[in-house]
């Protein structure tokens, strides 16, 4: 990867250029025209690292969240009868939102029916 780079003739900064003929990349000055051929074909490489949270490795206190809304339902690991619900994308890859449960106790996940 290529940084900036600097006329030797008039410290201007070089701007990419494509050679087409020759099919390689260029650096041209735009004051006085000096002009080279760059050693690395690339000028920018933008590496995006996506990663995906699994859901064990969120330990959020719920139960402390004022603004989420409460309702009951009980929980199948800790007993609890009080949970927060909010709404998260579908799973299915659609656009559309499903409401999703959580225990005020422990944060786990609740099942719950679309009635």
């Amino acid at each position: 990867m290529s940084g900036i780079k600097f006329c030797p003739e008039c410290n201007n900064m070089l701007r990419p250029a494509e050679d087409r003929k020759e099919k390689k990349l260029r650096y041209v000055c735009d004051n006085c025209h000096h002009s080279e051929y760059s050693e690395n074909a690339r000028i920018y490489v933008n590496h995006i690292k996506t990663y995906q949270l699994e859901e064990t490795d969120l330990h959020l206190d719920y139960g402390s969240d004022p603004t989420l809304p409460r309702t009951d339902r009980e929980c199948d690991s800790c007993q609890q009868t009080e949970a927060v619900f909010f709404q998260v994308p579908n799973r299915k890859g659609e656009e559309t939102m499903e409401l999703e449960f959580r225990c005020v106790g422990c944060g786990k996940k609740l099942i719950h029916d679309h009635n």
